[in-house]
């Protein structure tokens, strides 16, 4: 019986009792979970699988699975941030607004590789409603391995090239905590930051719940300028240093908008 097996391994890995029976019922349950659907996905197996061999390497394996290197922000209305550890693999789901958080809760993007991650969560109904408009994605990848962070970057404007009004970036950890302390993720707050320098009085708590575009629309009424580089009309292209036309983050940005 398969969890009779998983819980044979965890006699064999040196950590806390208390420990491995928490994991052995996690591992037993998600087998159980996705055995009960036909449909049941191989990544996810994959996965488990693979989060499953790290843990009976030893105990510090666990928490080399749960902890968190980098992170990855995405930014429409609904505002969340995927947290990844050392696998690129997806270990936690914060959402940052009410919009956000409802799309977290609804996601099953738990332990997936982060770009089959980013696949569900662009591909969700939700989201797409916002695609159909003239909203514009932000996403942006930070962590304190600057040639690890730049790989994810690449790798995701890879993986977005064919979309439309999709703007990547990277971010130092410094401003990705910045922005947590803020209660933003990063891409928003990079646009508020910009936005405070033209309102003052605004806060971080005002634009929790404003859209990409309208902190975009509203930079573009103080300053006069048009909002078309916020809401992904520009032509393709890539900037480097404070972020070319799209915001003022550090490292490598891109979009694709319309002609």
């Amino acid at each position: 019986m398969k969890t009779g097996r998983i819980y044979a391994a965890f006699d064999r890995v040196h950590a806390d009792d208390a420990l491995k029976t928490k994991t052995g019922d996690f591992l037993a349950a998600e087998i159980r979970s996705r055995s009960r659907s036909r449909g049941m996905a191989v990544r996810r197996l994959v996965a488990v699988a693979a989060c499953f061999v790290l843990l009976l390497a030893g105990g510090g394996g666990y928490f080399t699975w749960l902890m968190p290197v980098s992170a990855i922000s995405v930014d429409i209305n609904p505002s969340l941030e995927l947290r990844l550890n050392r696998l690129d693999q997806v270990v936690s789901v914060t959402g940052y607004n009410e919009d956000g958080q409802q799309l977290a809760d609804s996601l099953e993007v738990m332990f997936l590789d982060y770009q089959d991650a980013l696949d569900e969560i662009l591909e969700d109904e939700q989201v797409e409603q916002y695609l159909v408009g003239d909203d514009a994605v932000y996403i942006t990848v930070s962590g304190k391995n600057e040639t690890h962070c730049q790989k994810l970057l690449s790798a995701i404007e890879d993986c977005t090239a064919d979309s439309q009004n999709v703007y990547c970036s990277a971010a130092s950890s410094e401003e990705a905590d910045a922005a947590r302390a803020a209660g933003l993720t990063v891409g928003k707050y990079r646009a508020f930051l910009e936005l405070q320098q033209l309102d003052p009085e605004i806060s971080a708590e005002d634009v929790s719940d404003w859209t990409m575009k309208e902190i975009r629309d509203r930079i573009a009424q103080l300053d006069g300028s048009s909002s078309e580089s916020g809401s992904g009309k520009e032509n393709q292209g890539t900037g480097y240093g404070p972020g070319g036309k799209n915001g003022n983050g550090q490292g490598k940005g891109k979009g694709k908008g319309q002609e």
